[in-house]
Formats: structure tokens, C-alpha cells, sequence
């Protein structure tokens, strides 16, 4: 037995806004996409900057270290006027290092202090644990105070100099794009090229 076909007048909003010509309705799954396209690229135009200054005075840094460290200087003629060259030494860095008795004594000095320096550390940190949980102790928020505060001011500071790195007006980073025509608002919509408002 067939289903009856519906009239056209007797279909529901949603039919009938078809037919009137209404542009369909995007489903929940384009919606999320299109509004997580534009937040990743707001959060990248953030994280980018980071990670630049993080591989560039970082990463290149501590690489460049390592290959220097099996790489030896080797000066040609007598009066050294000659440009050095770099050579191929391996291990032999690390040989002369471990076999220096003046580098083992320096290693022994930082052993020694770290036997006096961590169980002093863990004593006071655990009386201060003490201090701040305990009832009969006056003025705890003084000490919790005192404690936290050294750790939170740095923080604060650096979101508000990150705020005015992505600041209109004040922010170089800003300036500099507007020179090269790339004009950036991030509080709003990231950037747009050519444009003088967001789209």
C-alpha cells in the first residue's frame, strides 16, 4: 500500500520556504566548521609569534650548540693570519671534558650543592605548607600573600605587555603589518587585506 502524496500547500514551513526561493539553511556541522575555521586562525595569528621567537632564540640556539660540540677550530700557518677552519673532532669534545680533572671538580661542586640545596628547599617549603594550612597560625593570608605574590606579578605583567603587542595603535607588531598593506585588527576578526573594515 502506497503512501497518499502530499499537497504542496500542505507542507511544512520548512518545505514551503524551499519552494518561496529562500536559500537553504546550512546544517550544524557547516555552521561548526565555518566558526572553528575562523577561530584557528585567530589562534594562530596568536601562537605564531611565540613560536617564531621560540624556534628562532630557542631551539636554533641549543641545535647550533650541539653541532659545535663535534666540531673543532684548526688554525693554518705559523703566523695565523690564515682564515680558520672548521673540522670534523667527534667525541673528542667530550673526551677532553670528561678527562679535565678541573670540569669533574666543578661537576662535584654542583653534586654537593644540590645534597644541601634540595632538602633545605623541601624543609622550608613544607613549613610553609604548614603555616598556610594551619588554623592557629595569625595572619595566614599575610604569608599566603608574600608566598604567591612574586609568581603572580611576572604573569600579569607579561599579558599586559602581550595585550599591547596586539593593541591597534600602540602594538609594533600592528604598525608593521599596516605597512606592508596587510591591515590587522586582532580583538575583532584577525586580518584583512586591503580592506579598512572587518568583513
Amino acid at each position: 500500500m502506497t503512501a497518499p502524496a502530499l499537497d504542496p500547500a500542505t507542507r511544512g514551513p520548512r518545505n514551503g520556504a524551499e519552494q518561496a526561493g529562500d536559500p537553504p539553511r546550512l546544517s550544524a556541522s557547516r555552521r561548526n566548521k565555518r566558526r572553528f575555521g575562523a577561530d584557528w586562525k585567530m589562534a594562530w595569528a596568536f601562537v605564531v609569534p611565540f613560536l617564531v621567537l621560540f624556534v628562532a632564540f630557542h631551539l636554533v640556539p641549543v641545535f647550533y650548540a650541539l653541532w659545535q660540540s663535534f666540531h673543532g677550530v684548526e688554525k693554518s700557518g705559523g703566523l695565523g693570519f690564515d682564515t680558520p677552519s672548521v673540522i670534523w673532532v667527534g667525541l673528542d669534545n667530550y673526551t677532553q671534558a670528561l678527562t679535565d680533572p678541573a670540569f669533574l671538580e666543578s661537576v662535584g661542586r654542583v653534586l654537593l650543592y644540590g645534597l644541601v640545596q634540595v632538602p633545605v628547599m623541601l624543609g622550608l617549603a613544607l613549613m610553609m605548607a604548614l603555616i598556610f594550612d594551619t588554623a592557629i597560625v595569625r595572619m595566614r593570608g599575610l604569608f599566603q600573600l608574600a608566598a604567591f605574590l612574586p609568581y603572580a606579578v611576572p604573569g600579569i605583567i607579561a599579558s599586559i605587555v602581550w595585550a599591547f603587542l596586539y593593541l591597534p595603535g600602540v602594538s609594533p607588531v600592528v604598525d608593521f603589518f599596516d605597512g606592508i598593506g596587510a591591515h590587522v585588527d586582532f580583538p575583532k576578526n584577525g586580518w584583512r587585506s586591503g580592506r579598512t573594515g572587518c568583513g
